[in-house]
């Protein structure tokens, strides 16, 4: 017995009731992501009951987070938006996605309670780096007719991977925009390891590996939106890590690319035409089809503020209500191309201001993190590269999307339950810590700088209280709409 629990003791996950809610949420992933007949049911019972195992073995049945408001607006406006749904088969696959993230995020945070943990976190990320890049390689329906160029590398790569269920239906494979924006939200973790933390020589080795079979397979997606948000989050690593060097380095990266542009400005125009003529064949790939589908998207948000048109029905809704001109009738446009306009028609307003709250409160979490490891610059490394992730993140969604309900963001949810979770442990480990020093002399308060600074505070605070009232406002006014149309009044 005393070898056993020596054993137990030992363990980076030790064995309690906290280990099973944890499988059973891993038994639940595939249930959701992949749904098929009663299966997701099945799936939201094995969360509930990770839940209810929660509360019934002595702990929080809700642990209570930095993020706990927004997450709150998305869910309830999560719910609403199903009501508006013209298809509910569409709308359920998102929905089983975000049940299951928020289910991740609030599992993280309640266990990861040491840097033991919070490296077991980094170290499934990674390990998913890899197994994303491998499976991305094989199972892309790599589009060859958009840049002849990689013509023959994608005869190169085997298909082992010929169908893909997802929330719209069974395709030939992954889409490669979808794989390159989630390597371009993961890659800046690793990369911000590899550049600061104090790591093995054999680590270092594998971040490399890693980092360089991710960019490959990037490069092979030819996502334009992915490039550019991982060239940000890269430039963004390079300042902190270089500070004044690494402002030069981002200044002259964009200078040269200026020069480049206003030497020859013809062949920039004939190249970017081409690109634009190879992409208008899908429409919704060229610059003039996105500048209409963001106007469709506008559209449908001055229609449906309050509850949106409901999860993934963008297509359906699209071609009945709002047709483009310029997209062909057979082509189909699985959202707005653009993650902020996307909330706002899945969700309304009041979800698009969630969603924005969210990375908001993330990103405040994440600089409490920052300063809490500064004893530790792995820690710190760790939490700028997630941070770095989110920026890719939001910079790719300017031109693409890749939904909160959506399969990779499971990875997302995970990567916020572990900066929250550093936020809390890096505290734990620093409770004693002294802000402030004494060299023996007279202690002084500058009355001045106190008094701008609790007015500041005040106004910062005042400024926050009136968003979230905001936004719940507008989350009542959408249950206000589901409740009228459910009753059936008119006025």
């Amino acid at each position: 017995m005393l070898r056993v629990a020596k054993l137990n003791k030992n363990l980076p996950i030790p064995l309690h009731p906290s280990l099973s809610e944890l499988l059973l949420a891993v038994v639940a992933t595939p249930l959701l992501l992949f749904p098929r007949s009663f299966l997701p049911w099945v799936g939201l019972g094995l969360l509930f009951s990770g839940w209810i195992l929660r509360g019934f073995t002595g702990r929080k049945w809700l642990v209570r987070t930095s993020l706990d408001l927004p997450i709150i607006v998305i869910f309830l406006t999560t719910i609403a938006s199903l009501y508006p749904s013209v298809d509910l088969s569409l709308s359920m696959p998102k929905f089983y996605g975000i049940v299951l993230g928020v289910f991740v995020y609030y599992a993280v945070v309640d266990n990861v309670s040491t840097q033991r943990h919070v490296w077991l976190g980094v170290a499934i990320l990674i390990a998913c780096i890899a197994a994303i890049s491998l499976l991305g390689l094989v199972g892309t329906e790599w589009n060859a007719g958009k840049y002849p160029l990689f013509q023959r590398a994608y005869a190169l790569v085997p298909r082992l991977i010929k169908g893909i269920q997802s929330s719209v239906g069974p395709t030939a494979g992954f889409h490669p925009n979808e794989v390159g924006g989630t390597l371009a939200f993961l890659l800046p973790l690793p990369l911000a390891l590899l550049l600061r933390a104090r790591i093995r020589l054999l680590h270092r080795v594998l971040l490399v590996a890693v980092i360089v079979t991710g960019l490959g397979v990037l490069a092979l997606s030819v996502s334009r939106s992915a490039l550019v948000g991982l060239s940000v989050a890269v430039l963004g690593l390079f300042v902190w890590r270089w500070r004044l060097a690494g402002v030069v380095l981002a200044l002259a990266a964009v200078g040269a690319l200026a020069v480049a542009v206003s030497v020859d400005t013809q062949a920039v125009s004939e190249l970017f035409l081409k690109v634009e003529a190879i992409s208008s064949a899908s429409g919704g790939n060229s610059l003039l089809g996105r500048l209409e589908i963001w106007d469709r998207a506008r559209d449908m948000i001055e229609d449906f503020p309050f509850t949106g048109i409901g999860l993934n029905t963008f297509p359906v809704v699209l071609d009945t209500l709002y047709p483009s001109f310029l997209v062909g009738p057979d082509a189909r446009i699985p959202h707005a191309h653009d993650i902020y306009l996307q909330t706002a028609v899945d969700l309304g307003l009041g979800g698009f201001l969630g969603f924005l709250g969210l990375w908001g409160c993330t990103a405040y979490a994440g600089w409490r993190a920052y300063r809490r490891a500064y004893r530790d610059v792995s820690v710190q490394a760790a939490v700028v590269g997630m941070l770095a992730g989110i920026a890719s993140y939001l910079v790719f969604g300017l031109t693409d999307a890749i939904t909160l309900g959506a399969k990779p963001t499971v990875l997302l949810w995970l990567m916020l339950g572990l900066i929250v979770a550093a936020e809390r442990v890096m505290g734990a480990g620093n409770a004693g810590r002294v802000e402030a020093s004494y060299d023996g002399g007279e202690v002084t308060i500058d009355g001045t700088r106190t008094m701008w600074r609790s007015a500041a505070a005040f106004v910062l605070a005042t400024m926050v209280d009136l968003y979230w009232i905001t936004a719940f406002f507008l989350v009542a006014m959408a249950y206000l709409v589901v409740g009228i149309g459910i009753s059936g009044w008119v006025p």
